[in-house]
């Protein structure tokens, strides 16, 4: 343990982040200290690891007072910016006494404790109430800290009040990627078909790493059917990350259209590209069971292909198949 915690001040960036995934899985309180030393010392990224570790070897109690330092820098987003996005109500929210207005911002407290179990403690109470509590979330949501950001907006999520769907759009700028994440996410789930274009943009304009990606994802997957002309025309666009999540969403949405497009895609100069096109085609094929001899003679044909990796994984997944 304490060379570990020795290497805290002299590792990179990746390996900083092991380390102090491995002074968690050890659990000795004697690391606090250096938790918080690099907890003042790293990237804002960085933090919310440091803190959940911090939170694994026991200490959260401890530094509570700390959480300022998890705070997003130069934030100015106001509570009542997030208020006025609310989309109005067809009928008046039920009050809450001052007693249930405490413990709601009691429970929105707990969402930047160290102790990852308490803040889901504080969530799953939060969801199973109404009324105003949908407000309070929403002026969660401008906390300059990250932490209570995402559990506010997950949270309203959970509640699942179409409300919210201007400030989980809003929240697709958020600085933080979890939360674009989830907010990408809750914008297909909870906004249907006027979610496509902002979800489509965000493919449009993927990058490597950046998590917003994925939420795109999981929301134009809860679309469903209305997203498929938007998702094909994806294909045909120049960023080759936006055409790989075009063609793995028409595995997972898609239909026999689908499967044809895909099946020709099998031909792109993108080994990438050909990868995906197998896994989506295989996905497809379940759903329709007469196209899974098809898809297990265009397989077999991929593991004749030219790129290595290409090669090897139709190689595997014919195998998987047939086995």
């Amino acid at each position: 343990m304490p060379k570990l915690v020795e290497l805290l001040e002299s590792t990179d960036e990746f390996g900083l982040l092991l380390i102090i995934k491995a002074l968690g899985t050890i659990g000795d309180r004697r690391a606090l200290q250096p938790l918080i030393d690099a907890l003042k010392r790293v990237k804002p990224a960085q933090r919310w690891i440091i803190w959940d570790t911090i939170g694994d070897i026991g200490c959260a109690e401890e530094v509570k007072h700390l959480s300022y330092l998890l705070n997003t820098p130069d934030w100015q987003v106001t509570p009542e910016d997030r208020l006025v996005l609310l989309e109005l109500d067809s009928k008046p929210a039920r009050p809450l006494s001052p007693n249930q207005v405490e413990k709601i911002k009691a429970d929105i407290a707990e969402f930047t404790n160290a102790d990852v179990k308490a803040r889901w403690r504080a969530v799953s109470r939060l969801a199973r109430r109404r009324g105003l509590v949908v407000e309070l979330l929403t002026e969660a949501t401008a906390s300059p800290n990250p932490m209570i950001r995402f559990y506010a907006l997950y949270t309203l999520g959970q509640i699942g009040n179409p409300r919210i769907y201007p400030v989980a759009l809003a929240m697709t700028k958020d600085p933080n990627p979890h939360i674009r994440w989830d907010a990408c996410k809750l914008l297909g789930i909870m906004g249907g078909s006027r979610a496509i274009p902002t979800l489509i943009e965000v493919l449009l304009n993927a990058t490597e790493g950046d998590l917003a990606v994925n939420g795109a994802l999981d929301g134009l997957e809860a679309i469903g059917d209305p997203a498929l002309p938007a998702v094909k025309d994806l294909l045909r666009a120049e960023n080759e990350l936006a055409r790989i999540t075009a063609a793995y969403l028409l595995g997972h949405i898609g239909y026999e259209e689908e499967f044809d497009i895909l099946a020709e895609l099998l031909h792109d100069p993108n080994p990438a590209m050909r990868i995906v096109c197998m896994e989506s085609l295989i996905m497809l094929s379940i759903r329709l069971p007469k196209k899974g001899k098809e898809c297990l003679e265009l397989i077999k044909r991929m593991t004749k292909d030219p790129v290595k990796s290409v090669k090897e994984r139709a190689v595997y997944f014919y195998e998987e198949i047939t086995g």
